[in-house]
């Protein structure tokens, strides 16, 4: 049942791609976009992440230096974005990225990272295909492609870069490898000299090519129990296992196995091992930490398949004869994972709709990873699917990062050194919770406008915040706190700007950012409170994108315009005749008349809720006085010249909302379910 699943699932991922011919479904998941469309972006300059977002792009300790769309790479209507590598030229030093494009493979002078320069591409053997990847050895790329007819192995002399002051060139080959064919990917070694094809002749394992020997052929090797190799590394070893120390040593992601093979004698290869694990959807492509001791492996169907989130697999290898995968680390997001590479004790992966993430591996032979920083090159979706982020270089000198977003562009990235505080002191932009242990802070973005800012506290307890966004009411609710063994932190919204909310552990010094969901809904996160007091690391289990609760509600429409009406109102602006009471909100000079009643179902009780005002067009509303808020209301006289009320929540409780308006006599009740977190809005207003 699993294997058929499996193929299920690759057959699913390809099948959009309705040029390529049947046989072509076989193997993979890499369909750049799903069938979508490209996108229509403009080319963006040097773009610092602050207060979460650079541009539209949500973003944590990463600054956008550059972004080129895929228009600006030379490509043909229509033509995607694939794998990406980099060069550094050994005489000028100059930094250039090279990203593969359905139909060719376009070269980028980074040097400059806040101002690149398409220098000129490399039109493939084979064209329109799905996949296709580009990798470097010495001055050579070496070019291939999955699909479409024979690409082969094409090379070229990246020197030819160094002359081009002028137009974009159409480059020739090189030269080109033709007996390879068909391939999915190559890695290369430069320390042997040797390429590696995988997933293509060679009935799909191993082809050996000799780059030194003019690209002589060194011959095949396919495992008897499954042929099929997926993405390789090949090292010559120094790792703990000291029986294969100085020895070249591939492992490969084989579909549905960790395969380890070694290939010093290429005439007589030698299979070390295969080990699968319990679960698998389908072994893509890991990475060796530097020292040899561990491989991360992402696995990039599991979170489709299994409905879980994006997951890093740990591998320890001190017995290549049998390796152990030993730990998991579950991301806070959903989106399917693709590539990743090591740099240092640094882990740049690429997980398609949630972009590049940066984590710390300094402790992973306690099994443990923090994520450091984050950039989201789709702002819209973290869900599984393949759009995104490709594949990303982390090995430029300079630290920039060259990343390849399918239906976007090359993004040029760079991490930021900000520090996190080591105290936290309360002040009108952030709170203070748990003992001063975590600081929390909103920053926000319109994107109608492109305004970016920080959210200013309008009220504030021992394990509550109100935030507001630019407007002077209430916009964000943030509730830190613990119940039992648990720790709970939740959020609720009556806004559909975007933001970011910050948390930091001081005591840690490490930071997270959580960005609203998509339908500007709300939601609440539970982990054990040990964990959040302990030594394990708290940022790793909390849920930063959506804060999913099983019902999130329908939430704000991120299309309704909710910009306050400013400035001159067009008729004369009366004043109502709502009095404010200890269960009674006024809005809008008194004009709207909010009361909110409560249910709790697993108990029984009910009542009417404590109301505090906020500003003149919002207050909240408590159950009990040591919640301190657990329903927010604001009035909102938009552009069309109509009253809107919205509502936001930190509660899954029944609750009827009631809202009069004293100079009409009109009533409107709006009603949460039981088991439903999330706030709304009353689209057609009074």
């Amino acid at each position: 049942m699993r294997t058929n699943r499996r193929r299920l699932a690759v057959f699913l991922c390809w099948a959009v791609f309705l040029a390529i011919p049947a046989l072509a479904v076989k193997h993979g998941g890499e369909e750049p976009g799903g069938g979508s469309p490209p996108l229509e972006l403009a080319a963006l300059g040097a773009t610092p992440c602050h207060n979460g977002f650079a541009d539209a792009y949500p973003c944590n300790n990463i600054d956008l230096e550059s972004f080129l769309p895929l228009s600006d790479l030379g490509a043909d209507p229509g033509e995607r974005g694939a794998g990406i590598w980099g060069w550094t030229d050994p005489e000028t030093r100059k930094e250039y990225a090279l990203i593969a494009l359905r139909s060719r493979v376009s070269f980028v002078d980074i040097s400059d990272s806040k101002n690149p320069r398409f220098v000129g591409d490399l039109r493939g053997e084979a064209t329109n295909t799905p996949n296709r990847e580009v990798n470097v050895i010495g001055n050579l790329a070496l070019v291939v492609a999955d699909g479409n007819g024979s690409n082969g192995i094409q090379f070229f002399d990246l020197t030819q870069l160094r002359g081009v002051a002028g137009p974009p060139v159409h480059f020739s080959n090189t030269g080109r490898f033709a007996g390879a064919g068909r391939i999915h990917n190559i890695a290369v070694n430069a320390e042997s000299g040797f390429a590696y094809a995988v997933g293509g002749n060679c009935g799909g394992g191993l082809h050996m090519i000799d780059v030194r020997n003019n690209f002589q052929d060194a011959g095949c090797w396919t495992d008897p129990t499954h042929a099929y190799i997926h993405d390789v590394q090949c090292v010559i070893y120094r790792g703990p296992d000291r029986s294969f120390a100085g020895r070249e040593i591939c492992f490969a992601s084989a579909e549905d196995a960790l395969l380890i093979v070694d290939v010093t004698d290429k005439s007589a290869p030698r299979k070390i091992s295969r080990t699968s694990y319990a679960g698998y959807g389908y072994v893509h492509q890991g990475w060796l930490t530097e020292d040899h001791r561990y491989l991360l492996m992402d696995d990039e169907f599991d979170e489709i398949s299994d409905g879980v989130n994006t997951q890093t697999y740990l591998w320890n290898l001190s017995d290549l004869a049998a390796p152990r995968m030993f730990a998991t680390y579950e991301h806070p997001t959903r989106a399917t994972d693709h590539n990743q590479y090591v740099r240092g004790d640094r882990v740049y992966q690429s997980n398609y709709r949630s972009g590049l993430h940066i984590l710390d591996a300094s402790r992973i032979a306690a099994g443990e990873l923090r994520e450091i920083g984050s950039f989201d090159i789709v702002p819209e979706s973290d869900e599984p699917g393949f759009d995104g982020a490709w594949g990303n270089y982390p090995f430029f000198p300079s630290g920039a990062v060259a990343v390849s977003g399918i239906n976007q562009g090359l993004y040029v990235l760079k991490p930021s050194q900000a520090s996190s505080p080591s105290s936290c002191k309360a002040g009108p932009q952030r709170l203070c919770f748990q003992g001063n242990r975590f600081l929390v802070d909103v920053g926000w973005r319109n994107p109608a406008t492109g305004e970016t800012g920080v959210g200013t506290v309008l009220r504030r307890g021992a394990n509550f915040g109100v935030f507001s966004l630019g407007t002077g009411n209430a916009d964000v609710l943030v509730r830190v706190g613990k119940a039992g063994q648990v720790l709970n932190v939740s959020y609720g919204q009556l806004t559909n700007l975007q933001f970011a909310i910050g948390v930091t552990d001081v005591k840690k010094r490490s930071s997270r950012r959580f960005y609203n969901g998509a339908n500007n809904c709300g939601g609440i996160q539970t982990v054990p409170a040990a964990l959040s007091t302990g030594e394990d690391d708290l940022f790793a289990l909390l849920n930063p994108q959506l804060f999913e609760s099983v019902k999130p509600g329908d939430g704000i429409p991120e299309d309704l315009d909710l910009t306050a009406k400013l400035g001159v109102i067009s008729a004369p602006h009366e004043t109502g005749t709502c009095k404010a009471g200890p269960m009674t909100v006024c809005l809008h000079d008194r004009r709207f008349k909010a009361e909110l009643t409560w249910r709790d179902p697993a108990r029984g009780t009910s009542g009417k809720a404590k109301a505090t005002r906020i500003s003149d067009d919002s207050g909240t509303f408590a159950f009990k006085a040591a919640n301190g808020v657990d329903v927010a209301v604001k009035a909102v006289e938009t552009a069309d010249e109509r009253t809107r009320i919205v509502w936001g929540s930190l509660t899954s409780f029944e609750y009827t909302l009631q809202v009069t308006d004293t100079l009409s006599g009109e009533v409107k009740t709006y009603m949460n379910p039981a088991g439903v977190f999330c706030g709304g809005v009353d689209e057609a207003g009074f």
